[in-house]
């Protein structure tokens, strides 16, 4: 029997891979070593992507704590500078939470529909941009400055949440 035509088991090897008798291909080396590189960026960006997410947890708390300080001072008799409203003290943590369950379930679609790259850009520019927006839009009266890093908590945590699906 000729080997085209036997058991399917022979290949036709050129330098950019190999074809066999069943018509399938496989690349060579060259070509998986950038599969590779491509995997490594991908691999990088997402480990930067979780950093952010726990620099920008903890920065939330740090910057809460200097908030509700009087130049940096707490303790009896002492006013705060940016008083915390009742609804802040309540909702405040919880909102980045909720962020991240809304996050987790809307990114995994987007990533599905728009592909994992851009899902992947979209969820760290959201991240960027909730961290940004507390950091440059706070500005105004108390209540003004504590809405502002609510709702970008919100947009963080949608942000964090779609880095996990």
């Amino acid at each position: 029997v000729h080997p085209a035509y036997g058991s399917g088991n022979s290949t036709a090897s050129t330098d950019e891979g190999s074809v066999t008798s069943s018509g399938s291909y496989t690349s060579s080396s060259a070509s998986s070593s950038a599969s590779d590189g491509a995997s490594g960026r991908c691999s990088f960006v997402a480990g930067c992507g979780n950093f952010s997410i726990q620099y920008n947890y903890t920065c939330a708390s740090i910057a809460t704590a200097i908030m509700v300080s009087h130049h940096g001072l707490t303790g009896n008799g002492l006013r705060p500078d940016y008083p915390q409203p009742d609804w802040a003290k309540t909702c405040l943590l919880s909102v980045v939470f909720i962020g991240s369950v809304v996050g987790m379930l809307t990114m995994g679609f987007l990533g599905d529909f728009l592909g994992i790259k851009q899902a992947l850009v979209l969820t760290n520019s959201l991240t960027m941009f909730g961290a940004m927006a507390s950091a440059l839009l706070s500005w105004g009266s108390s209540e003004t400055v504590w809405a502002v890093i609510t709702a970008s908590r919100f947009v963080l945590g949608v942000g964090v949440g779609g880095n996990y699906p």
